[in-house]
């Protein structure tokens, strides 16, 4: 048997006209009515006629389609150019802007100081080394502190700087007394300084007054 159903609409159209071309004078010799020839004849030109409105049909649903999206991209540009005029104007609010159906104005958080270091800790090694421990205070994880040195006499320097909780440094001389104190940096701005810590004692408990 032949399986027609998977032709599609216009390799069906064709089967159809291709048998009912044959059929209709030599139906008899095929065994068909003559009434059902014609009724397929009938059909298969009402089937060809729709089949010619649903091209017609789907060609103008792409045109129509590619119209519209045309357009709305023509209202999405023009939509940003309004955008762009109302927000860079500084007199409009966000409540005239929840007013017109805008979204508001994005709100930058403020700039957040940073908060003196607490709990420094220094631990000195017979090789030389020594460790420094303290405690975060709230300080963001970006936060970049810096620790500061000096000995019995000289100013203060920097010698290390880390966004850990903890930095081992290294050529300190064994014996010799050392003090240390941490800052914290954080958007540019440097915190107040750590109370001290010391190696080998000698020294009072707080630091500088003021950030180095």
């Amino acid at each position: 048997m032949n399986d027609f159903a998977n032709l599609n609409n216009l390799g069906l159209r064709a089967k159809v006209s291709e048998i009912t071309e044959t059929l209709i004078d030599d139906h008899a010799q095929y065994g068909v009515p003559e009434a059902i020839v014609d009724l397929l004849v009938s059909l298969n030109e009402a089937y060809s006629e729709s089949i010619m409105v649903a091209v017609a049909a789907e060609a103008n649903s792409r045109a129509m389609a590619a119209a519209k999206n045309a357009l709305r991209d023509e209202v999405l540009e023009t939509l940003r150019q309004v955008s762009r005029y109302v927000y860079a104007d500084p007199d409009v609010d966000n409540a005239l802007l929840n007013k017109a159906g805008f979204s508001p104005r994005p709100e930058f958080g403020r700039r957040t100081s940073p908060k003196e270091v607490t709990d420094l800790v220094a631990e000195a090694h017979s090789n030389g080394s020594v460790t420094l421990k303290w405690n975060r205070s709230g300080n963001s994880r970006s936060a970049l502190f810096k620790v500061w040195a000096k000995g019995l006499a000289g100013p203060w320097v920097n010698v290390g700087a880390t966004t850990k909780l903890k930095i081992t440094l290294e050529n300190f001389t064994p014996g010799v007394s050392k003090v240390f104190y941490v800052t914290a940096t954080v958007n540019n701005q440097t915190s107040l300084a750590s109370t001290y810590a010391s190696i080998y004692g000698g020294w009072e408990a707080k630091g500088p007054s003021v950030a180095a």
